[in-house]
């Protein structure tokens, strides 16, 4: 595996891996599948020198297996700079083989670089897979809101992970 920094020519293979997420539930609080046109500001938002997409791609075929995304946290609120919302997805045939845990690994180690020294992750509480590799990873959970996310039939909570690092 191969993990880079994404490009435009990436986009819509992000894209397509977010919205499986989107269709099997639980990954994302989006109820159904986003469009290019929904999602160019976020695009936008997201360069290598400031709040990077890494892709991970099969050494094999090129194809893109999963991405991690480094994201403004409340963007624009200055004394918030240093923070920024990890997320990563990864393509459901690829689950399983240790791509999110890489994903998550590589953007912690570009953190000092971009100049962050907090990372939080916002997930819903049925995402227990996330959650599971967040406490390996030495996330901690900072907030819990309950029973605010409705997924069909299915009530859940909306959860805030986080990690400092650099001593506060």
């Amino acid at each position: 595996m191969q993990i880079r920094p994404a490009d435009l020519d990436d986009w819509e293979a992000i894209l397509d891996i977010y919205n499986q997420a989107v269709r099997a539930g639980g990954a994302s609080a989006d109820l159904s599948p986003v469009t290019m046109a929904q999602r160019l500001r976020w695009f936008a938002e997201h360069g290598p020198d400031t709040y990077p997409i890494y892709i991970a791609s099969d050494s094999d075929t090129k194809a893109i297996v999963g991405w991690c995304s480094l994201s403004p946290y409340r963007g624009g609120r200055l004394a918030l700079r240093h923070v920024a919302e990890i997320s990563y997805y990864i393509d459901y045939e690829h689950h399983g083989k240790g791509i999110a845990g890489q994903l998550i690994d590589h953007s912690l180690s570009e953190c000092p670089r971009l100049q962050l020294e907090v990372l939080v992750a916002i997930l819903l509480e049925v995402n227990q897979a996330s959650i599971g590799l967040l406490l390996k990873r030495g996330f901690h959970r900072w907030g819990h809101l309950p029973n605010i996310a409705r997924l069909g039939d299915q009530t859940t909570g909306h959860l805030i992970y986080g990690k400092h690092l650099i001593s506060p």
